[in-house]
């Protein structure tokens, strides 16, 4: 909560709003701007919320607070004479707090507030067939591997589809991938977009039972086994008509702030340099890799 208190106190000063407008109630004054007596009452409430605050009230009293909050001014303007609030990550963690703040205080101005009792059981209904993807319980499956070294993968794949020697004893034998090694081959059970992006063509095209050819995937080849699988299913909309309605919710919600943000947008006159954008896409792009 202090940590909170420094970021609040340091967002006020770096955007301007320490001044001396209300110098009838200024009690503290410094290079660099002023504590009012309405500034030392947000502090003492902030601080009264924190836990170490409550096991010692004492921290409370007017000269505590006092003394606290000049401590926490002079640790900003020394930060601010460092010039530490212009490094972009400091920048982006007193951002970060601000916008989490103006967003609590300015919810109900921007967007109001949207009933999730006004939706009538057709629009539900409607809403449920136009998402059904929402509703589906994907195709889950049970996946076994062999990772083998390259050169030797296809005698070992020729084996198995022989039936001279079954995929257990396959793993067992050729594996050298001693997790799955350990569970006979076995990576457990989960949707095709649990899979790593490299694997999941394979799996997909696989029929129970079905062993896949080698599939070299960053530098060592994998034999994949289909065990088991169950088929994708949807869930009803009587038994899931709270879920529906709640999705209808955050849909309303998020389709509100997309024009609010819009409107900003335009309100302060966003401008993007496309050629830092391609730039900054270019470097994102290379610490993906």
């Amino acid at each position: 909560m202090k940590k909170l208190a420094v970021l609040i106190f340091g967002i006020a000063l770096i955007a301007g709003c320490a001044d001396k407008q209300e110098g009838n109630e200024v009690v503290v004054s410094y290079k660099g701007g002023v504590l009012t007596k309405h500034d030392l009452i947000a502090h003492h409430n902030i601080l009264k919320r924190d836990p170490q605050s409550r096991k010692n009230p004492e921290l409370l009293g007017p000269e505590e607070i006092l003394k606290h909050a000049i401590n926490m001014e002079m640790i900003i303007q020394a930060g601010l004479k460092r010039k530490l609030h212009q490094d972009p990550y400091v920048r982006q963690e007193l951002h970060k707090k601000m916008s989490d703040l103006f967003l609590k205080l300015m919810t109900k101005e921007l967007v109001g507030q949207i009933g999730i009792n006004k939706y009538t059981d057709e629009q539900i209904e409607a809403f449920y067939n136009e998402n059904l993807n929402l509703y589906k319980v994907p195709a889950l499956y049970s996946i076994s591997l062999i990772k083998v070294a390259a050169d030797n993968s296809e005698d070992i794949y020729q084996k198995i589809i022989s039936g001279e020697i079954d995929f257990e004893t396959a793993v067992a034998t050729y594996s050298t991938d001693e997790r799955s090694k350990a569970n006979k081959g076995s990576i457990g059970i989960r949707s095709l977009n649990r899979f790593k992006p490299s694997w999941r063509n394979a799996i997909a095209s696989l029929k129970q039972g079905e062993a896949s050819k080698p599939i070299l995937i960053d530098g060592e080849k994998y034999i994949f086994m289909l065990t088991n699988k169950t088929e994708e299913q949807l869930k009803e909309l009587e038994a899931n008509r709270a879920k529906v309605r709640n999705d209808m919710l955050y849909n309303d919600y998020r389709k509100a702030w997309e024009n609010i943000y819009s409107d900003l947008r335009q309100e302060f006159s966003v401008e993007i340099d496309e050629k830092n954008k391609f730039l900054f896409m270019q470097e994102m792009a290379g610490q993906a890799k």
